[in-house]
């Protein structure tokens, strides 16, 4: 048996302690609620997809590796993520954002 807490919005905000990589419990919290890579227009299964850190992890409080901090991404939109300097957030309603390095955001 696992505890897992949703928000208001469906959104998996709690399913046990952080650590450096998502593996277990937390894996599986980010990847509950969706079936898909976050990435516009990408159709990656989420079963294929990585447990991208919506923060980058940097060893400090920022990046912590936790599911609110987590989001399902394919292999090649998080190495593009990170090369390229995109930035990801998830807002209030669950929904998902993927904002250039320019600030401008991609459509959905």
């Amino acid at each position: 048996m696992r505890r897992v807490v949703f928000n208001s919005k469906n959104v998996t905000v709690d399913m046990g302690r952080g650590n450096r990589l998502f593996s277990g419990p937390a894996a599986i919290a980010a990847k509950i609620g969706t079936d898909q890579c976050y990435w516009p227009t990408c159709w990656v299964r989420v079963s294929n997809c990585q447990v991208d850190h919506l923060d980058p992890y940097n060893g400090k409080n920022e990046g912590r590796t936790d599911q609110v901090n987590s989001g399902p991404l394919c292999g090649k939109h998080n190495r593009l993520k990170q090369a390229a300097g995109f930035t990801t957030y998830r807002d209030d309603d669950g929904l998902w954002h993927v904002l250039r390095p320019d600030g401008t955001e991609i459509d959905p």
